[in-house]
């Protein structure tokens, strides 16, 4: 009988300390996340890092196995994203634009191409708005001469007074350019956007690409959302988008 159960602890073993290293990788995660506040973070990163901690633990037990989270609906409709692990997403490819963007399959997405110059896409369930655009110029480029085309269309969003930098570092996103992603947040007055803002403002010799993600909360959120929101654009929607070639797109109106 002994020598029977010995594979059986072996493998409830093994997968013990699997379950155990992904905790530790989402507490690397989340740590790095919260870090983009400062010290005003400090308690969020303090309570993702004891609840990650208690993850692990528990799944160390092999008796009691982990069971990721799920992301439940709030009183006041969203959906708590600081509480939900991993995400499946779809690709959403423009009509007008070769720019496809993955999207969280999460409640519903409204997108139009039609009636704007953006490609535009909301969510009041995650209380995100996501808007991207491609355009060229007749000369090279640079990543801050396309923000100034950007600043003329949209400095509404781009020149917020009393929003506050927490994240700003170089990308290659879409693929091809060269661009530059920018976190604000945290606004000293009020506003529907609560001063959220993730910018990606990028080129490509004579082309420019934005991608705005904006925070649009029904009610005031926690830092934790706050939080978990911009991380769920800059790393799980930025790094999916991507160009559909001129051979890709004739084969999509072929069908």
């Amino acid at each position: 009988m002994s020598g029977k159960r010995a594979p059986e602890a072996t493998q409830a073993l093994h997968q013990s300390s699997l379950a155990l290293t992904i905790s530790v990788r989402n507490v690397q995660k989340f740590s790095r996340v919260s870090s983009w506040t400062g010290p005003a973070a400090q308690p969020v990163r303090h309570c993702l890092f004891v609840g990650l901690c208690l993850i692990g633990c528990a799944s160390a037990n092999v008796k009691s196995p982990t069971v990721a989270p799920a992301a439940t609906p709030r009183d006041n409709g969203t959906i708590a994203v600081s509480e939900k692990a991993h995400w499946d997403f779809f690709d959403v490819a423009g009509t007008r634009t070769p720019i496809v963007v993955p999207l969280p399959k999460a409640g519903t997405w409204q997108i139009d191409d039609q009636h704007t110059p953006w490609w535009v896409a909301s969510n009041t369930k995650l209380a995100l708005k996501l808007e991207a655009k491609l355009w060229s110029e007749r000369r090279r480029v640079t990543p801050d001469e396309c923000l100034v085309d950007l600043r003329r269309w949209r400095g509404d969003w781009v020149q917020t007074p009393g929003v506050n930098p927490v994240e700003s570092r170089v990308e290659k996103l879409p693929e091809g350019f060269d661009s530059r992603l920018t976190v604000t947040t945290g606004a000293d007055r009020p506003g529907p956007t609560q001063g959220t803002l993730v910018l990606l403002i990028g080129a490509d010799i004579s082309r420019c690409f934005a991608f705005l993600a904006t925070l649009e909360p029904a009610e005031p959120m926690s830092q934790s959302e706050i939080l978990a929101r911009a991380a769920l654009v800059t790393e799980g929607i930025l790094p999916k988008i991507h160009l559909r070639t001129i051979e890709e797109r004739i084969e999509t109106a072929d069908h």
